[in-house]
């Protein structure tokens, strides 16, 4: 892959082209009624770059995702697979004489060799690499079987837990983005319980914002998710590589 110019290079590796729909006019419209004053030096092409670039950190591979494949599932598809290779072993093992028999003598036929003596000591004799696969297959359903049991369990909820963690993350990374642009620390309150009538401007900044990236409206929990993510800000702002996020 070729880039014009080092800004295309930066772009792509700062994964841009991850979350497209956040442009300066999608982000103007959705904090138009809640922002404060940008800062002066920064404007709404910088937030969306800065939003764009720190979501996009926070995005997951499928395998990493908590939309992934459970551990459980796993489990029980490789119990499966031990289940069909020990059957299909048993069922070899348990074999006629008269099957056995026509095992050899197909592959005597097949055989290039002088006599029935030498190709019992021939690795390349077919029934005797039958043999040699049937204890492979043997090996191959304990090897299975040892995966299935080693598949670690996962606790209740994880997924939930998971999906936590992440939005706890992206709350992170929009705490140092806000502060940036607008120049006032974050605030969290507990909306919608207690006496708040509303959210704070971080909070309502952190909803329109995953909305907008990711569909998410409505966030569970935004008080307590928010609360954390602020924890975090506080003891270690979310970090970005040299020249990631500009004027970050």
């Amino acid at each position: 892959m070729t880039f014009a110019n080092e800004g295309e290079w930066l772009a792509f590796i700062a994964r841009d082209h991850y979350l497209p729909m956040i442009t300066p006019e999608a982000v103007e419209s959705a904090l138009k009624d809640c922002a404060p004053p940008i800062v002066s030096g920064k404007d709404w092409e910088w937030l969306a770059m800065a939003v764009r670039r720190s979501l996009a950190s926070t995005m997951q591979n499928v395998s990493d995702s908590p939309d992934r494949t459970s551990n459980a599932a796993i489990c029980r598809e490789l119990v499966g697979l031990c289940e069909q290779i020990s059957g299909a072993y048993i069922a070899l093992q348990r074999r006629s004489n008269e099957a056995d028999m026509q095992l050899w003598n197909v592959a005597f036929k097949q055989w290039k060799g002088v006599n029935a003596l030498a190709a019992d000591d021939d690795p390349d004799f077919d029934y005797n690499r039958f043999e040699r696969a049937l204890a492979d297959l043997k090996w191959l359903g304990e090897f299975v079987g040892h995966a299935a049991v080693n598949t670690k369990q996962q606790k209740a909820n994880w997924r939930t837990t998971e999906r936590k963690l992440l939005r706890v993350e992206r709350g992170h990374c929009l705490a140092r983005v806000y502060e940036s642009a607008f120049g006032i620390p974050i605030t969290v309150n507990n909306w919608p319980s207690g006496m708040h009538r509303a959210p704070s401007p971080f909070m309502e900044f952190y909803q329109k914002m995953v909305a907008l990236a990711f569909g998410e409206r409505a966030t569970p929990d935004l008080a307590g998710i928010l609360k954390l993510a602020r924890r975090r800000h506080l003891s270690a702002p979310y970090a970005v590589s040299e020249g990631e996020i500009p004027g970050l």
